[in-house]
């Protein structure tokens, strides 16, 4: 079977093209009526090839996941995702807000990302701006 993180870098390099041109084509569906359809699709890419677990791949899921209301769906995602690590920094804004996925547990929580909060980042932060904007 296929396994993503014993393919050479070269290998590696265009799964992420391929990946990263099949999520900027799939972004637009997310939103017509939560899609069950993209978001299956998200579902195996995540299991199927780690796009959560690779940089270029994750930032790419969370650029184009953020700018659509998503948000019980979107949750899992950022959860899943390395915030914080070097490719990543211009995100770590959202990991108070993977404690949703524990409040559902009975654990406190801050709550669901709201388009305010993403737009006030996007004010304070340049860099994240350029990333949403741009794809």
């Amino acid at each position: 079977t296929f396994e993503r993180r014993l393919q050479t870098t070269a290998v590696n390099s265009q799964i992420d093209s391929h990946i990263q041109t099949l999520l900027h084509r799939l972004s637009p569906l997310y939103h017509e009526s939560l899609n069950n359809s993209a978001l299956h699709l998200l579902e195996y890419l995540i299991r199927r090839y780690d796009i959560h677990l690779y940089p270029s791949t994750a930032e790419t899921l969370l650029v184009t996941t953020l700018p659509y209301p998503l948000l019980d769906k979107v949750l899992p995602l950022i959860d899943l995702t390395c915030l914080g690590v070097d490719h990543n920094q211009c995100f770590v804004f959202l990991r108070p807000f993977t404690a949703v996925l524990k409040k559902r547990d009975g654990m406190n929580g801050v709550g669901s990302v709201e388009r305010a909060v993403i737009s006030k980042q996007c004010a304070k932060d340049d860099v994240l701006l350029t990333k949403i904007c741009d794809w």
